[in-house]
């Protein structure tokens, strides 16, 4: 899939390196029956329909892959009608154009099949062990370790 964008210079000639890229709505596909609109102050501009038809089929297609968009949309199919998962997934590749078209040192890297399943387990283990050490009757505070350096990294507030 190719997705373009429309570059804004901010008002000035700028050279084309300096340009930014402007965030695009999406909504429903071309041929999809229109939803309801809202009126008046609360009005939002209703988006692309090609983008959003687009967005779609990828979002659909990357279903079908082995890459974290496609498990983040098995995931979510399972928990919710598949047009919002859609819409998700839409959303989230949108928000990854728009980064990587914005920012020209970005990377974007793949985070795998087994990212929430990872997350879920480390989490669910730390919780775990810390009941076990408190019915033994000790006060139990957990502080993050940088991977890199080993040292405690200052708690969040």
């Amino acid at each position: 899939m190719i997705i373009t964008s429309r570059l804004s210079t901010g008002g000035s000639a700028a050279a084309l390196g300096a340009a930014k890229a402007s965030p695009v709505k999406t909504t429903g596909s071309p041929t999809g029956s229109p939803a309801r609109r809202r009126k008046g102050r609360n009005a939002a501009g209703r988006g692309s329909p090609c983008i959003g038809g687009a967005l779609g089929e990828s979002a659909v297609s990357a279903g079908r892959t082995q890459a974290f968009p496609g498990e983040k949309y098995r995931r979510l199919v399972r928990r919710m009608p598949r047009k919002k998962a859609r819409r998700a997934i839409s959303r989230t590749r949108l928000v990854i154009c728009h980064t990587l078209l914005s920012d020209p040192d970005a990377v974007c890297t793949d985070l795998g099949t087994d990212y929430y399943e990872q997350r879920m387990n480390i989490r669910r283990q730390v919780r775990s062990h810390a009941r076990a050490i408190e019915r033994h009757g000790c006060k139990v505070t957990i502080q993050a370790i940088a991977p890199d350096t080993g040292e405690l990294l200052p708690i969040a507030s």
